[in-house]
């Protein structure tokens, strides 16, 4: 089941390759090969390992075997994903897996910049993001009834249920963030004299909070310039993300909600030792085993962008910047002030580091879990 689902993915792959082959035929017959080639040869691949494969659907999946499939299919698309890169001449194996990658984790972190790829691996690269972000969700919801289950069930192997508890709370959360950053930082930009006019303070800090907070990461100023309160609120909202079921990166905001309300309540306990207070989201009661997930969750992000910090730091990177490479992927902006995020600084990096940092994003987009519940000798024992 879990080869059938990675041959349609991989197929899938194989057939987006020849948008830029057809594109490059046009532009740069030279160049059609690195598409053309590869292309055929993953759908070959991939027929050959979907026929074979093909089951009547299942009436029961185990959650082990979801997760695989989320994992595996990720990998392997990124793995095809690297073929035009490293037959392009232009970059090694680990550096294509990198930017395979960020592409299709939309993360946007690259070791070379736009002006050093030619126009068909630019679309390769287009393409990677627009099937990472949107092709992906689709691919799984074809795959879902193929193994048995609904897509609900696999979506349900990522973002832990917390879907079905989203309500107004998460939305006015999200809301909320974005229209306090960009009053504060328009009033910090203000004051700082960033700017020749309040309507272009709020402007561009309201196009930077919604661009970082939902993972998109444009830029229409180089904001890592602005006074330090401003880059420091900008890099806080990065690791809120958006909301629960979206494709942005972060914690979302609904689990940033949950843990301010569980905070709110531990400090009411310190006084009223006794009470009761049952997390709620809306009208709704919501279980114990919520509150211990999103917890959890809070413990394995933070946990994870310490450790990979200190591992990116043992490659002799300063610490700021390793900081902000780590902090970058897992929250899957590409984006940090300062050298960290830049294309230089991936391209200089260590292939350990740069491997490091493609394993983080796939971590980031796939919400930690998903992947690490692989390492634990309880999974494969179940």
């Amino acid at each position: 089941m879990i080869l059938n689902a990675v041959a349609m993915i991989i197929c899938a792959g194989g057939a987006a390759m020849l948008v830029p082959a057809a594109y490059s035929l046009l532009k740069a017959p030279d160049e059609a090969w690195i598409f053309w080639s590869p292309g055929v040869i993953v759908l070959s691949v991939g027929a050959v390992l979907y026929y074979p494969t093909r089951g009547r659907p299942r009436s029961y999946v185990s959650r082990q075997s979801m997760f695989l499939m989320v994992v595996a299919c990720w990998l392997g698309v990124v793995l095809v994903g690297t073929l035009p890169l490293m037959l392009s001449g232009r970059m090694g194996p680990v550096d294509a897996f990198f930017n395979s990658m960020a592409g299709f984790t939309t993360t946007g972190a690259a070791t070379v910049t736009p002006e050093e790829l030619s126009l068909a691996l630019l679309l390769w690269r287009s393409l990677s993001q627009w099937i990472g972000g949107i092709g992906i969700i689709v691919l799984f919801v074809a795959i879902a009834p193929q193994a048995g289950f609904g897509a609900t069930q696999l979506y349900t192997a990522a973002r832990r249920g917390l879907g079905r508890a989203v309500g107004n709370a998460e939305l006015l959360t999200y809301l909320g963030v974005i229209l306090a950053s960009t009053l504060l930082i328009t009033a910090d930009l203000s004051v700082s004299d960033h700017r020749d006019s309040l309507a272009t303070a709020f402007r561009e800090a309201l196009f930077q909070s919604a661009s970082l907070i939902t993972g998109t990461a444009f830029s229409t100023t180089d904001w890592s310039a602005w006074p330090p309160f401003s880059v420091a609120l900008l890099v806080l909202i990065m690791a809120v993300g958006g909301c629960a079921g979206s494709t942005a990166g972060g914690m979302k905001a609904i689990r940033v909600y949950l843990l301010s309300r569980n905070a709110a309540q531990e400090m009411f306990r310190l006084v009223h030792p006794r009470a009761v207070t049952p997390l709620v989201l809306g009208d709704r009661l919501l279980p114990e085993r919520i509150r211990a997930g999103v917890l959890g969750f809070f413990f394995v992000y933070v946990a994870t962008v310490a450790v990979g910090t200190l591992l990116i730091a043992l490659h002799q990177v300063p610490v700021g910047q390793a900081f902000g490479s780590v902090f970058s992927c897992v929250n899957i902006t590409g984006a940090f002030p300062g050298a960290a995020g830049t294309p230089q600084f991936y391209a200089d990096l260590p292939a350990t580091a740069k491997t490091m940092l493609a394993i983080l994003m796939l971590l980031g987009r796939l919400e930690l879990f998903t992947v690490l519940v692989l390492l634990s000798p309880a999974f494969w024992r179940a």
